[in-house]
């Protein structure tokens, strides 16, 4: 068994990653800062939950983090009570998270001082792609650690994109959120206007997918979890927030302008206003139907 490799972080996405990566051969050592996620791990082949980060800095050469945001990374790599203090020299952190390209950098730059090498290494595919190990992987940092460790971003992946420096990973995310997003609400604004006319939504997205207008939005998102009426894509309003958001800055600090992209932020922004933040985004089709787009 090769390895042990650790994962800091598995909740929805980091769970199936350490399961993939313990059928690829490795051994994983887990740990969260949810109980119960630790928990589901206890007295797994191959999988074992770590005491504290102290003893999966000891005991794994390379470590996925796998975070809600880059204030959580910066906690865990750097704060006092996590792996930063433990890791030793020649340790690899990949960091999963959508995080802030310039706290990665940041990151990056005081994990070097310490010997140890940071790829941000950013993904797309969801829940179901962590599954299945189909994620798209965009990775920044050091090109010999990345070649390095291919084969174990192999293991949770299919299409792996090396992008360039540190925070290139974690700036091309933004970007594929960004234009995902401005795409989703322009095919909601759509399905909406062909209902007022007199379409069926199932109507409307067959033709959008048929021709040049098909997206991730017509071949998933509405097929699987707005014409069903389910709503359980897995993403909630407030993940998409805060990348959008994030993506804005990136814009205000390239001095870049982004208007189509800040009008998709504002129903995010109103979204979370109402404190809508916990619903799943697929929603904010229902929210775009004329005569509620105030609400």
């Amino acid at each position: 068994m090769k390895g042990p490799i650790g994962v800091v972080g598995v909740g929805r996405m980091g769970a199936p990653m350490a399961l993939n990566l313990q059928r690829a051969g490795y051994g994983v050592v887990v740990w969260d800062a949810n109980p119960k996620a630790r928990e589901q791990f206890e007295g797994h082949d191959g999988i074992a939950p770590a005491r504290n980060l102290a003893d999966m800095a000891k005991s794994c050469h390379i470590v996925l983090t796998v975070l809600p945001s880059s204030k959580e990374v910066e906690a865990i790599l750097l704060g006092k009570d996590g792996l930063g203090p433990h890791l030793r020299p020649g340790t690899v952190i990949i960091d999963h998270t959508t995080a802030d390209p310039s706290s990665t950098k940041k990151v990056a730059k005081a994990l070097k001082g310490q010997q140890v090498n940071l790829l941000d290494a950013a993904m797309s595919g969801g829940v179901a792609g962590a599954r299945a190990g189909t994620l798209t992987l965009m990775v920044g940092g050091d090109e010999a650690v990345y070649n390095t460790c291919h084969p174990i971003l192999e293991a949770v992946g299919k299409d792996i994109y090396y992008l360039g420096g540190h925070g290139s990973g974690h700036a091309m995310k933004l970007l594929h959120n960004m234009c995902s997003m401005t795409v989703f609400l322009a095919t909601c604004e759509a399905a909406q206007l062909g209902l007022k006319w007199g379409f069926t939504l199932k109507q409307v997205i067959d033709v959008l997918q048929s021709g040049n207008a098909r997206s991730y939005a017509t071949e998933v998102r509405f097929p699987r979890y707005i014409i069903p009426g389910t709503f359980n894509s897995g993403a909630d309003v407030a993940l998409f927030d805060k990348d959008l958001g994030l993506a804005l800055k990136l814009a205000k600090d390239l001095k870049v302008a982004t208007p189509l992209s800040a009008e998709t932020y504002k129903p995010f922004l109103r979204a979370m206003k109402a404190r809508r933040g916990a619903e799943d985004h697929t929603r904010l089709f229902q929210r775009l139907a004329p005569g509620r787009r105030k609400k």
